[in-house]
């Protein structure tokens, strides 16, 4: 029981508290996350990383992506040490995980942006053809414009983007922007043709062609090379699954065999 005296004390406490706790902004879940993404890693990479996800349009922050791969670890560490502290040989796979589980987003993320490289290659040489036809009738200016409502995906986000600089920054600065966060070698040489045509005034037109027809080779030059791999991964498709088989199954076979004939002397 608290004495009568205490409680004008005890209600002031608490009265100066809540004050405290309606005037003072304490930092939420997501901040105190960001700070532990934060921590211990450098600027640089923080920069680098944020570009990477800027450019696949992932809605979270570098400091976000950084602290969810840390608490991945830490999850999957403290997993392991209690089955292996439990007596379970299993907590062994959690530890052998780790390695894994460092380098899975670095992973994740060259997957998404080789994916997204791709994308942008497949659809440069017919863009490519698109800006020179329309540009005979109106310029390269409007030539971009009238282009980037003609596309969706991946280009169509970049082209949209482009559109939108063209009015702020100018043409040759807005399409070497563009080229940049495609981050493809036919885009940045791309960006110097067009730079070329607006300081000289110089007929493209056949330079671009011959581009678009270049970019287009070397397109079916890379599924031809595939076509030819194709036949030696399947050749050497079985005798992967023959070891994956022995692995799983024969191996573990003969060892019980075995322990049962040691057991029987």
């Amino acid at each position: 029981m608290i004495p009568s005296i205490m409680y004008p004390p005890v209600l002031v406490g608490i009265a100066v508290m809540a004050w405290c706790l309606r005037r003072v902004k304490l930092p939420g879940a997501l901040q105190v996350y960001e700070w532990v993404g934060r921590y211990g890693a450098s600027a640089e990479d923080l920069k680098s990383l944020r570009k990477r996800l800027e450019a696949l349009r992932i809605p979270f922050s570098a400091e976000l992506v950084t602290a969810g791969k840390r608490s991945a670890m830490l999850l999957i560490f403290f997993a392991g040490a209690v089955l292996l502290t439990g007596g379970q040989k299993g907590g062994a796979l959690f530890l052998l995980a780790l390695p894994m589980a460092a380098k899975a987003p670095e992973m994740f993320l060259s997957f998404l942006e080789k994916r997204r490289k791709e994308a942008i290659q497949a659809a440069f040489p017919l863009m490519v053809e698109q800006v020179k036809i329309y540009a005979r009738a109106v310029g390269y200016y409007d030539a971009f414009k009238v282009v980037a409502r003609s596309w969706k995906g991946v280009l169509g986000r970049e082209l949209a983007l482009l559109s939108a600089e063209m009015e702020l920054v100018g043409l040759i600065e807005a399409v070497d922007n563009f080229a940049r966060r495609c981050n493809v070698a036919e885009m940045k040489d791309f960006a110097r043709i067009i730079a070329v045509e607006q300081s000289t005034g110089a007929d493209i037109s056949e330079i671009l062609t011959n581009y678009s027809k270049v970019s287009r080779q070397r397109k079916a030059s890379k599924i031809k090379r595939w076509i030819k791999i194709q036949p030696v991964l399947m050749s050497l498709l079985p005798g992967v699954l023959i070891v994956i088989f022995i692995m799983m199954f024969i191996i573990p076979m003969v060892g019980s065999i075995i322990n049962q004939l040691n057991t029987i002397k």
